[in-house]
């Protein structure tokens, strides 16, 4: 149902991309989880090398964020209407959350790439460290 690739994105983009995301006012703020919507042309420059690298993919971005979850922040199961393109930019070490499938889960590991197709229901486990989990999403469409 996904694909996952290990290829950490340069050290200069991961500390841009967190530097933006951590100094952007977020469109969405909860105590313990939080969006930042991000230009997705400038994403796509960054990102698009990766999906066609390790998933033989050309996708548009048309949406793009960063997302964080704090101790407790977890996400309840939904899915997105075009693909899901998933960066785990800064994982901490611990239990700090698993993707759950339908037909499996995944343990998040930084530095990861994962991809999976449009109306996958997927959900969060809550993080249980102490640290903030900070992961780069986007939808994207074929071009």
């Amino acid at each position: 149902m996904y694909d996952a690739a290990f290829d950490p994105i340069p050290i200069k983009d991961k500390e841009e991309l967190l530097q933006l995301a951590k100094t952007t006012k977020p469109v969405h703020d909860e105590t313990d989880i939080g969006i930042i919507y991000l230009d997705c042309e400038d994403m796509q420059k960054i990102f698009a090398p990766y999906m066609q690298k390790h998933f033989g993919k050309e996708l548009k971005f048309q949406r793009a964020w960063v997302h964080w979850m704090k101790k407790g922040g977890s996400r309840p199961r939904h899915h997105h209407s075009h693909w899901t393109y998933l960066y785990y930019l800064d994982i901490p070490k611990g239990d700090s959350g698993t993707l759950i499938f339908d037909d499996g889960e995944f343990q998040p590991t930084e530095g990861t790439h994962l991809m999976f197709p449009k109306n996958t229901k997927h959900s969060i486990t809550p993080n249980n460290t102490d640290t903030t989990r900070w992961a780069f999403a986007a939808e994207a469409v074929p071009i």
